[in-house]
């Protein structure tokens, strides 16, 4: 049943430009709940909002987070030992929201290698179209990364996961 509510509602808002933030996390959250079936909860996952924001008042544009969670749970946590998880921050950033995705997978050079040792040479489709839409979000044609991908390590060096920041602007659901 949470499969097929997933695919509804991705139906649904594919033909939307814009949902709310609080659809948005919840069919993030569905997704996640059925990646978690299928990996037999091996990783946790939670989404922590500012408490300043009003989730049901602001619209974002459909599952524009869903191929980098996508990213983090196949390509960084399933090829990981230990512990797994994955946070998600919503920040309230004056006229924009940062979205925060963070995982504490493999890091992306082990990812990209493919069983031969090698690097594969692959291009995220997903990500540059993501980018795009959010460039054509913002009205000004600022400077700042709207998306930017870090790869996170620990003292050592040794890759400790992927931190993938999303630099949108707010915009408030208009009365009907």
């Amino acid at each position: 049943s949470k499969f097929s509510r997933l695919i509804r509602q991705i139906l649904e808002y594919s033909t939307e430009e814009f949902i709310t933030l609080k659809e948005e996390l919840q069919v993030l959250s569905l997704y996640v709940q059925i990646e978690q079936l299928r990996f037999r909860d091996e990783f946790g996952f939670i989404i922590e909002v500012d408490e300043s924001i009003n989730e049901e008042e602001l619209i974002v544009p459909p599952l524009i987070v869903q191929p980098f969670l996508e990213n983090a749970i196949w390509h960084g946590l399933m090829q990981k030992q230990g512990e797994k998880k994955i946070e998600l921050f919503v920040k309230d950033e004056g006229n924009s929201l940062k979205i925060i995705l963070r995982d504490n997978g493999i890091g992306r050079d082990e990812a990209s290698r493919s069983h031969t040792g090698k690097p594969k040479e692959t291009r995220s489709m997903a990500i540059d179209l993501i980018s795009q839409r959010i460039e054509m979000l913002e009205e000004k044609g600022g400077q700042e990364e709207k998306v930017t991908i870090i790869d996170l390590y620990d003292d050592s060096r040794a890759p400790t996961g992927t931190e993938v920041r999303l630099v949108i602007p707010k915009i408030k659901k208009r009365a009907k």
